[in-house]
């Protein structure tokens, strides 16, 4: 189909999705296939309906549209089928969105469709989450060793105070165990009151200001690594990388807060939850370091679904404080405790530490995140499900011959 005069192909009747930026100058890439388009290339990409829009898009053949970052948010592009000369742009292949067509001479604009851009939601698809997810993954895989760790130490720092805030708060109400009077011990109220705020505000903080949690990462680089972004030892350089950053900043911060004081004469909860850790098996912590990371990589998930700051919130608030207020083993926060309880003077050897606590979590963690999370969205909406089709084809193929 051309725009009369000029020879421009224009682009007529679909489906599209997209989500938002201020620019209708901006390229974008599509990929057709029959009345089904999915934007490509950018994320936060907005078409407005207005008078540049008002007779259709400009499009341009462009084979190196390649598959990449879909950005989400918007249906729409309609024109009424009627007003439709020619539908056979709706089968071509990919194409950019180009600059804004001018504006046909009075007298066309009876014939012409408008280009509707309707709002569909301030969140991503599931597919679209696992899209944006594996790309964080080949992105992270991208950073020098030096920024991955950088990132890491602050992330172990904004895990310390956040489980400082749940045991400074919730860990001194008389509700807790072994704190006030027996008689009014409450565990539902104490669990509640710690779980609501504190590791919800690290988990925050970290997502929003930007660092490199292990827990997180777990579901990022399993994901880039099933889409073919990474090799394996991308995966392994990248976890280990922020998992020692997040052992130093943990560090770093308990240390601190002894120099601060403020768990003088208030580390009972502190204390109890550090024996009650060392009282589990090696099967007991690992099945929960699973729970743990998989609501993590939950609330990672919500966090990338959601578009602005409140969205974000409210999506990790509600796994990680399940997760805390449960009792699940999160090998980066229990970094902080065991170190913390160190610095109040308690007896932790690094033996029961390591083996009975930190390796079982550590293991459990990835495979809640990299595997329950990651793996099952891969399978749902990524790669492995094609080549696994494929390769079952091609075996029957070799069967039947």
């Amino acid at each position: 189909m051309t725009m009369p005069g000029n020879g421009t192909p224009v682009f007529n009747d679909a489906n599209c999705d997209g989500t938002e930026q201020n620019d209708n100058d901006a390229g974008i890439k599509l990929e057709l296939g029959g009345t089904q388009v999915e934007i490509q290339g950018l994320q936060n990409a907005r078409l407005y309906h207005d008078e540049h829009f008002a007779h259709g898009i400009r499009v341009t053949a462009d084979d190196t549209a390649a598959p990449s970052r879909k950005a989400t948010g918007f249906l729409g592009l309609r024109s009424p089928t009627n007003l439709d000369p020619n539908p056979g742009l709706r089968n071509a292949g990919a194409v950019t969105l180009g600059t804004p067509m001018p504006k046909w001479p009075p007298g066309h604009q009876s014939a012409a469709f408008e280009a509707v851009a309707i709002k569909k939601s301030l969140i991503l698809s599931p597919a679209e989450i696992y899209a944006e997810c594996a790309h964080h993954g080949e992105e992270k895989s991208n950073f020098p060793w030096y920024k991955i760790w950088a990132l890491s130490i602050i992330a172990g720092c904004y895990v310390g105070l956040g489980y400082t805030t749940c045991l400074l708060i919730g860990g001194n109400l008389k509700q807790a165990p072994g704190v006030g009077d027996n008689d009014q011990y409450n565990y539902g109220i104490f669990k509640l009151i710690y779980g609501a705020v504190g590791f919800p505000f690290g988990f925050t903080t970290i997502i929003v200001c930007g660092a490199e949690l292990y827990t997180s990462l777990c579901a990022y680089m399993t994901a880039a690594w099933w889409e073919g972004k990474v090799d394996l030892l991308d995966v392994l350089r990248v976890l280990s990388t922020s998992w020692t950053g997040n052992f130093i900043g943990c560090a770093l911060i308990a240390g601190l807060l002894k120099a601060s004081e403020v768990f003088d004469h208030k580390d009972t909860t502190l204390l109890r939850q550090v024996e009650d850790k060392l009282s589990h098996g090696w099967g007991a912590v690992f099945v929960k370091g699973i729970f743990a990371n998989w609501l993590v990589g939950i609330a990672t998930w919500m966090a990338n679904a959601a578009q602005d700051l409140t969205g974000k919130a409210v999506g990790i608030w509600l796994p990680i404080s399940a997760f805390a207020m449960i009792g699940f083993e999160h090998s980066i926060a229990n970094m902080f405790m065991f170190i913390m309880a160190w610095c109040q003077g308690d007896y932790i050897t690094a033996k029961s530490f390591i083996w009975y606590n930190l390796i079982p979590s550590t293991l459990g963690n990835y495979i809640g995140g990299g595997i329950c999370l990651a793996t099952t969205y891969a399978i749902a909406y990524g790669s492995p499900p094609k080549e696994l089709g494929k390769w079952v084809d091609q075996n029957l193929k070799l069967k039947r011959s």
